[in-house]
């Protein structure tokens, strides 16, 4: 696959989200956690996009991990200032 794991790793952290937006109880709490693990994991490993489906890669899956942090931010997830840190550093 031209761009590894970060397609599946992408749709993965938006799937959590979305579970945890919708689900109640203890369950919604892991979903955030998955989400926001997998955001982190990118955060704090990723140097950059390259070889020639860098920036394709960049503009298929990045859409997911922001729409995936708008939904916990939005949502108050605790998994939120975390993550919204280590993409700062990162940016």
């Amino acid at each position: 696959a031209p761009c590894g794991t970060f397609t599946a790793d992408a749709e993965n952290a938006l799937l959590h989200a979305a579970a945890y937006a919708r689900l109640p109880g203890p369950e919604r709490t892991e979903h955030a956690r998955a989400a926001a693990e997998i955001l982190l994991a990118w955060a704090t490993t990723n140097k950059g996009f390259d070889g020639p489906n860098g920036w394709l890669c960049a503009a298929w899956n990045l859409g997911s991990m922001a729409r995936t942090a708008f939904v916990l931010k939005t949502l108050q997830a605790p998994e939120y200032d975390k993550i919204s840190k280590s993409f700062e550093a990162w940016a």
